[in-house]
């Protein structure tokens, strides 16, 4: 069941209009101030956007638990709209990455022949963008 959650981006804050989302399959709007010519850049409020927040301590690091790479995805792309253009060219790239790749016990991860599909889901979407 899809759920929706709205949020309010003010004033460098992110302000959930209702409860913060859990990791089920979630679709997130987010409303802008008006005569907003350019999406702010979030610096120290970045983090409050994750809505996978666990981390564990593995040997001599922290790891950020992921439980949905599609709600990876949206919290890419969604902080992409909001970061800086350098930032949000790496933050695509992630979402494009992160979106593309598939696993196959015999060849591995990457670019695979199951990636195929998502690939041209990526090129048809920036074909589109071209035409237009």
């Amino acid at each position: 069941m899809l759920k929706s959650y709205e949020a309010i981006y003010t004033n460098n804050q992110l302000s959930w209009l209702s409860s913060k989302p859990d990791v089920d399959n979630v679709k997130v709007l987010v409303i802008f101030e008006e005569n907003v010519s350019n999406p702010p850049v979030i610096n120290n409020s970045i983090k409050s956007l994750y809505y996978q927040s666990d981390y564990k301590k593995i040997k001599w690091t922290t790891v950020r638990m992921i439980k949905s790479s599609e709600l990876l995805i949206i919290e890419y792309l969604l902080v992409c709209l909001l970061s800086s253009e350098e930032y949000a060219q790496k933050l695509a790239y992630y979402a494009t990455v992160s979106y593309v790749e598939e696993y196959d016990a015999s060849v591995g991860t990457g670019l695979i022949a199951k990636s195929i599909p998502m690939l041209e889901d990526v090129v048809a979407f920036w074909r589109r963008k071209a035409l237009n």
